[in-house]
């Protein structure tokens, strides 16, 4: 089952959560940057489409048009 606890038009938050995995998907549709306030601690990024993930702290800094995809088993 996914849980989506944020979309707007300019972003997606979601998460897929089962006994064995979990996946976090962060996605930015804008031209601007944005951010996510989110721990991923215990994750690894399984996908993405910029060279590197920007953190700060518990803070995920999204760029322009970028998607991030963090996986953990569990």
């Amino acid at each position: 089952m996914f849980r989506c606890w944020k979309m707007t038009l300019r972003s997606l938050r979601l998460k897929k959560k089962t006994e064995s995995e979990s996946l976090i998907v962060l996605a930015n549709f804008y031209e601007q940057e944005t951010s996510a306030d989110l721990s991923t601690k215990g994750y690894d990024v399984l996908l993405q489409n910029y060279p590197d993930v920007l953190t700060e702290g518990d803070s995920i800094r999204l760029r322009p048009f970028e998607t991030v995809v963090f996986y953990r088993s569990l």
